[in-house]
């Protein structure tokens, strides 16, 4: 039914109490220390974070946890995560989880959940939650068996980025810490991941688009068309600075404008743009 490590509240301030991993071996990647704590009580000292070289034995303190965290007993655990590469690269090492007792029994801390994990092996192998980050449920010091899903569907994996994209006409979310990638609807269109509403002036008919297609010469559209409709001074909305008549002239948002009201000539007439 699995179970955690905690340190016990005997002793005198500052008795300290030592978990140590077996010896890991590493090399180079990109790895990370992933542990959860569990510290609640009023007179909790520290918790150091320590890798112990085992050539030199020098110790190297990668945290130190001060204090209370947790204000309650049902309060959920906390994850931590660091990145222990540089070190890793140095030969084999070992963990240290040094725990000082604070100046009374309500001074407990646990552990739970320690793991290292190779984010390069999940970047190699592309599509992992949070575009690069690896899962978490490997087993301790398992770090090459690390498993990774491809990129999600409308995406591609980008060698020079090292991460998965979205293809064009996509825009990104991240339910749950995973990358999704959803095509852009009629109405919209997708640049840079992100979904804009088809502009007045324009028209997206189609799903996955990347840029609007401007309607032609007497036609109109309000935001978010699909089509355009033909022009009628009787029915046609009023010209104001919203409308557009489907005529390209600067880029917006760095891509793509239409003529406006502004640019018909002097009596409010469209020969200019007829």
């Amino acid at each position: 039914c699995g179970g955690f490590i905690y340190t016990f509240g005997a002793g005198t301030l500052g008795t300290l109490s030592v978990v140590k991993s077996p010896t890991v071996s590493l090399g180079i990647g990109r790895w990370r220390l992933k542990f959860q704590t569990f510290r609640y009580g009023s007179s909790i000292n520290k918790m150091d974070v320590i890798l112990q070289m085992q050539a030199t034995q020098e110790e190297i303190l990668v945290a130190s946890l001060v204090g209370q965290h947790e204000r309650s007993a049902d309060d959920p655990w906390e994850s931590h995560e660091y990145d222990i590469s540089a070190l890793a690269q140095r030969g084999p090492f070992n963990i240290l989880l040094n725990g000082y007792r604070g100046s009374s029994s309500r001074c407990q801390m646990a552990v739970d959940s320690v793991v290292i994990e190779d984010c390069s092996a999940c970047i190699n192998n592309g599509g992992c939650p949070n575009r690069t980050a690896c899962n978490d449920n490997d087993s301790l010091i398992s770090a090459p068996n690390v498993t990774c899903s491809g990129c999600p569907s409308y995406a591609s994996f980008d060698v020079q980025r090292q991460e998965c994209v979205c293809e064009t006409g996509a825009s990104v979310s991240f339910p749950a810490g995973r990358m999704q990638c959803s095509p852009c609807l009629p109405g919209t269109f997708c640049v840079d991941e992100q979904v804009f509403v088809c502009p007045t002036g324009s028209f997206c008919p189609n799903t996955s688009m990347a840029a609007p297609f401007p309607c032609g010469v007497g036609f109109y559209s309000t935001a978010g068309a699909v089509a355009c409709d033909s022009w009628n001074v009787c029915h046609a909305p009023a010209l104001t600075e919203g409308h557009t008549f489907g005529i390209p002239r600067v880029e917006i948002n760095d891509r793509i404008s239409f003529l406006t009201p502004a640019d018909l000539d002097s009596d409010g007439d469209m020969d200019l743009i007829a």
